[in-house]
């Protein structure tokens, strides 16, 4: 008999800046935000070991906190990169608003982070090696079991984002 495992997958995505639960747009309480899931990812871990956590992009954009950061403090630590950092992801996928704010926001958020971002299809232009590192990890469980993570970002960035903020990746 084969011993079976059950794996679970937690993930964000489109979490845009959200660190709170409220809809910044109406100043109503959401079910949104870091704040929420840092609660939800602690417990999924307390009931589950095989636990595998990612972000899916689109974290660093999208709050008056967020502009504000890039605007006046953008030499200090990311906010959004902090509070995933503490939740513990085990990789993340750079979404099309990451690249909203230009190259060096875009690699500092990269550089704070205690957990990969992985991207099979954004290249680097000179090399053309997947522009974040390895485009795939292997988490070993706890068990012994194997797991292939990567990620794919969507390639219609170029048509989005001004031309400055693609100049060393395709």
């Amino acid at each position: 008999m084969t011993e079976q495992t059950t794996i679970k997958v937690l993930y964000t995505s489109d979490i845009h800046g959200n660190i709170l639960p409220i809809n910044y747009g109406t100043n109503e309480k959401a079910e949104l935000g870091l704040a929420t899931y840092a609660t939800l990812a602690r417990k999924k871990r307390q009931e589950n070991e095989h636990l595998i956590v990612l972000d899916n992009g689109d974290l660093i954009q999208g709050t008056p906190l967020m502009s504000h950061y890039v605007k006046n403090h953008a030499a200090k630590p990311n906010p959004m990169i902090a509070i995933m950092n503490r939740i513990g992801l085990d990789a993340g996928v750079p979404g099309n608003h990451e690249f909203n704010f230009g190259k060096t926001i875009l690699q500092d958020a990269v550089n704070q982070s205690n957990y990969p971002w992985l991207s099979a299809n954004i290249l680097d232009k000179k090399t053309g090696e997947p522009y974040f590192g390895p485009s795939y990890i292997i988490k070993t469980l706890s068990n012994g079991i194997k797991v292939a993570i990567t990620g794919v970002t969507t390639h219609y960035i170029p048509n989005w984002e001004a031309p400055e903020h693609n100049a060393l990746w395709r």
